[in-house]
């Protein structure tokens, strides 16, 4: 299916994309994921030391996903979903 555009288009200058695909941010978010994917088994044991409310069976039960030690934060600590996940961010940015 081909989007035939009458005239010079005009009627389409003002429209500006929200955000490109791979922003800085979508790059650094896959970056951390990957990280903490493929150093998870080294890292399991930090996410006790760093989060205390973090039970051994809540991390045995983590893939080592972002997505899921966010929630998870956000479960123990109650914390937003935008504070959880800046400080996963932080925290993997360090290893």
């Amino acid at each position: 299916m081909k989007l035939a555009i009458a005239g010079d288009g005009a009627a389409f200058a003002g429209i500006v994309p929200l955000a490109a695909p791979f922003s800085d941010f979508h790059v650094e978010a896959v970056m951390n994921e990957d990280i903490l994917q493929g150093k998870w088994k080294e890292l399991r044991g930090k996410v006790r030391q760093r989060w205390g409310k973090v039970t051994g069976d809540d991390v045995d039960q983590l893939k080592g996903t972002h997505e899921e030690l966010v929630g998870l934060l956000q479960k123990r600590y109650g914390y937003e979903r935008k504070q959880a996940a800046k400080e996963v961010r932080e925290w993997v940015d360090r290893y």
